[in-house]
């Protein structure tokens, strides 16, 4: 248990991936534990008492985080973000720092009731990260069963507040499965959703749904989860009421939630359970691509274990599987909690109205720990319309992507660079509007597995480069092995986009021993001596055939090297891959041509080669 987070600051230099994932952006985490008591909620029961880290330790990391990512968006976490205490002055204070780099931030864990005018208005300074808001249920009987502590009325203001800000669309979660739960509760959600997407006057609701899975630890640790046909009728009933083309429906898979009640709640035989799941072929189960229920069904029969014996109500005397594992709850309370949800009576915020003696603190230790005030140091907002506005200058990057580097995509190599030269200090130059993107653009995307030796990309920034050369070694510095800017030269505030200037481009293959023939220099001169070379093209499910040989400029066979010589060049804005040439000349299918190497060792620009 860490008692102190300010004494945990971590982590200060989180690890970037060069793909594109999920959560790709910086995670402070604010604070850990709630005291709201939601009754299915693992987290907020375990992870108690709430302690909550200072402002100017949350800065601290903020700064470096950023300095080591050249991320563009700080996600402010705790399992609810608008019950920090100090949420307005922090979130103030860092868009006082960060917006005029165009870092947003994004509050992940909202309680409806805790979005306050002050914190949409701070947040849709950069640009509008999503909102997600969670409900939980549909009625507000259910809503008190789980002592979740909001109402319609609630959800309905923040909505409208949100929409109000001017964004178009808004998440929210419920779950199916709650003790007690009725068939007016199901129709609750379907009703609410379309309130919601009434107060947006036609703007875009989200509605995601999942199964309750009674978790250890927790108040409703003894009651049932649904079965696989009652889940499946439920999320069919959601279904038909919320067919509307304003309204996306989301849900969990059913057959997955039954696994994970059954390892929430199951004991030591489950171990052999996964071992013969595993031996039947299950990896990955919770890609949906690589799901098989079927291996998991064949598994439990072979084990004897039956689902409804490790779903089913649990007595309140009998032992738990778990609870030789002391999660610092008394057991006391969590009976306590169960028993007010059977009579729907709710339990308030200990934080606001007194200690309910669930064991978490242990006094002067483990104990609630709120945020000190913002320090009176921390930097005054500066009025937009005051700062100085820098001049805007165009700058052209000559970069090779070899190695291993050569697997990544054009949109990854692009996130890479733009983070790369964010953290060597550069100041990017964005677009206008609710979603600013950097001024960045490319000639032509390198397929995927190509290496080249001279690619482009032009950017704007906001002031200028003293030393080009210094410049491009901070932001080498940034970037992957296999990725390497050559050089960065200045381009006039007139001159053509890159897209407008290239000509073609140069390549080298290297080819099999057994290739390099006088067979194949005679097959270069029949391809170069040809007026026309039609070959087949399969694209969005059609065939289209295409004459490639006005795109070659010439061919040229180095037998000694073992290398063959390429120039592709454009005619009106289209050319030829490389595969499709070399099939032809070479006479090798798809794989064969997939194992050469490839390189583009030039780009053409009109007016002059490039420099590579």
């Amino acid at each position: 248990m860490i008692a102190d987070l300010d004494r945990w600051p971590l982590p200060l230099k989180p690890v970037v991936p060069l793909m594109n994932t999920i959560h790709d952006r910086i995670s402070l985490e604010i604070a850990r534990g709630c005291t709201r008591g939601c009754r299915f909620c693992q987290a907020g029961m375990v992870w108690r008492p709430v302690r909550e880290r200072n402002p100017s330790t949350l800065l601290t990391m903020a700064d470096e985080a950023l300095r080591a990512t050249g991320y563009d968006e700080i996600s402010l976490l705790s399992l609810s973000s608008g019950d920090y205490s100090k949420i307005e002055p922090l979130l103030g204070e860092l868009m006082n720092r960060y917006s005029g780099r165009r870092v947003a931030l994004g509050l992940p864990s909202l309680r409806v009731e805790t979005l306050t005018p002050r914190l949409i208005e701070e947040i849709r300074r950069v640009r509008k990260t999503s909102f997600t808001i969670a409900p939980e249920a549909g009625t507000q009987r259910l809503r008190d069963v789980i002592n979740k502590g909001n109402t319609e009325a609630d959800l309905l203001e923040t909505a409208r507040r949100v929409f109000d800000g001017g964004w178009k669309s808004i998440k929210l979660y419920f779950m199916i499965g709650l003790p007690g739960e009725r068939d007016e509760d199901l129709e609750g959600i379907a009703d609410l959703a379309h309130r919601v997407m009434r107060e947006g006057k036609g703007r875009q609701v989200t509605l995601g749904l999942s199964t309750l899975v009674p978790k250890p630890h927790t108040p409703f640790q003894w009651v049932r989860q649904i079965g696989l046909e009652e889940t499946l009728a439920k999320q069919g009933h959601l279904k038909r009421r919320l067919a509307n083309r304003n309204i996306s429906f989301k849900w969990h898979d059913a057959r997955m939630s039954l696994l994970e009640g059954l390892f929430s709640r199951g004991d030591e035989r489950l171990a052999d359970l996964v071992e013969r799941a595993w031996r039947r072929g299950a990896r990955f189960d919770g890609w949906s691509d690589r799901f098989l229920f079927e291996r998991w069904e064949e598994a439990l029969r072979d084990a004897g274990i039956r689902l409804e014996e490790h779903l089913r109500q649990r007595g309140t005397s009998e032992p738990l599987p778990w609870e030789f594992v002391d999660a610092g709850l008394d057991r006391d309370f969590l009976l306590a909690e169960y028993e007010k949800s059977l009579r729907g009576d709710q339990t308030p915020d200990c934080r606001r109205e007194g200690c309910r003696n669930c064991g978490a603190c242990d006094g002067p230790l483990i104990a609630i720990r709120e945020a000190a005030a913002l320090p009176d140091a921390a930097a005054p907002a500066v009025p937009e319309a005051a700062a100085a506005v820098p001049p805007v200058t165009r700058w052209r990057l000559v970069f090779a992507k070899t190695g291993m580097s050569r697997f990544l995509s054009h949109l990854e190599v692009s996130s890479a660079l733009t983070r790369a030269v964010k953290r060597s200090g550069l100041s990017l130059r964005y677009s206008e509007g609710f979603h600013p993107h950097p001024k960045i653009s490319f000639a032509f995307a390198t397929a995927v597995g190509m290496e080249s030796l001279e690619e482009f990309a032009d950017l704007q920034l906001e002031g200028g480069i003293d030393d080009a050369a210094a410049a491009a070694g901070r932001v080498n510095a940034a970037l992957p092995r296999g990725l390497e800017v050559r050089r960065i030269e200045r381009v006039g505030s007139g001159e053509p986009s890159l897209a407008k200037i290239v000509r073609g481009f140069r390549y080298r293959v290297w080819l099999p021993p057994a290739s390099c023939t006088e067979d194949l220099e005679e097959r270069i001169g029949g391809f170069l001596a040809s007026p026309s070379v039609i070959v087949e093209r399969e694209g969005k499910g059609k065939a289209s055939r295409k004459d490639v040989r006005p795109y070659v400029q010439g061919i040229s066979l180095d037998r000694g090297g073992g290398t063959l010589e390429m120039t592709l060049m454009f005619v009106d804005g289209r050319t030829a891959r490389p595969a499709e040439i070399l099939g032809h000349v070479l006479g090798l299918g798809d794989e064969a041509v997939r194992s050469l190497r490839i390189v583009k060792t030039q780009t053409l620009l009109e007016g002059g080669e490039g420099k590579g």
